[in-house]
């Protein structure tokens, strides 16, 4: 098409950075609360207190405020994302909810051999880092976006080989082995109660949404 052309042709030309200059973001607590460019206060705080998110026609809105229609500004937290310093997790949190965040996507966390061990279960530390992580976002008043079937590692979850094959994602449609494996991350995962928030993110109201298959 007309815009893989245009990438194709693109000029390979070194782009002249010597006159940029550093824009840090503050990823973590770096934004004066009450300053004029601290956005955390659109957030109603914690997530989860106006109850489970719903679909009304065309828009989404919670269930204890029904007639307000819900628009979210989310961003990604993906690989190794999910899985802060337990000490760094607040100031993650507020800084993502300064910037006027107020839903985070929980992004290929069982990639590779990250969260699934080569025995299929769950890496207790980076389980515990992960949900530590969700408390803070909450109380920020940022809700989570979970994925699940994305990068998957079939061959710990249900001893299927050629674990980096993107197709296996599209198999896991048909292939009773691989719906297994993919039923096995989503019943340790969603149904392990989170120590931090007493809730499982399946019966979490600040899980606001769950992507059953990426792309």
């Amino acid at each position: 098409d007309a815009v893989g052309v245009a990438f194709a042709k693109r000029s390979a030309t070194t782009v002249d950075t010597s006159a940029w200059y550093e824009c840090p973001i503050a990823w973590r607590g770096g934004i004066q609360p009450g300053s004029a460019i601290d956005f955390s206060g659109l957030n109603d705080k914690p997530a989860g207190k106006l109850g489970f998110l719903k679909r009304k026609g065309g828009r989404f809105e919670f269930e204890k405020a029904p007639g307000k229609p819900v628009r979210f500004w989310g961003i990604n937290f993906a690989l190794s994302g999910p899985f802060p310093d337990k000490d760094l997790a607040a100031g993650i949190a507020s800084g993502a909810a300064a910037q006027g965040a107020n839903l985070v996507r929980l992004h290929l966390y069982a990639s590779g051999d990250r969260l699934v061990g080569s025995n299929g279960q769950l890496n207790a530390d980076l389980l515990d880092r992960m949900e530590y992580l969700i408390a803070e976002l909450e109380k920020n008043g940022l809700y989570v976006f979970m994925d699940l079937n994305d990068g998957m590692p079939y061959e710990a979850l249900a001893g299927i080989p050629s674990t980096k094959n993107e197709n296996l994602k599209v198999a896991s449609l048909f292939n009773a082995d691989l719906r297994r494996g993919t039923k096995r991350l989503a019943t340790e995962l969603f149904t392990h109660v989170n120590p931090y928030t007493g809730k499982a993110l399946s019966r979490d109201p600040a899980v606001a949404m769950f992507e059953i298959i990426n792309e």
